[in-house]
């Protein structure tokens, strides 16, 4: 269920954003300069759209802080 609200809402944002095509593939890569992940599509002109990105802690990062 959360998948499909998910994918809807991704739909949506590149209906938003105005992509070719609101059924477009996602796809999912690591930004090489911040190390964000990031969820993406093209538009119309095939230039990447960042639908969402969220930051990645380095690894360890969790134990060193006791989370």
């Amino acid at each position: 269920m959360k998948e499909d609200a998910n994918t809807q809402w991704a739909q949506r944002r590149i209906a938003d954003l105005g992509a070719a095509d609101p059924a477009a593939e996602l796809g999912q890569r690591i930004d090489p300069v911040t190390g964000d992940h990031e969820v993406v599509t093209r538009d119309a002109l095939g230039e990447d759209l960042v639908l969402e990105r969220r930051r990645l802690d380095p690894p360890g990062t969790a134990e060193r802080f006791g989370a």
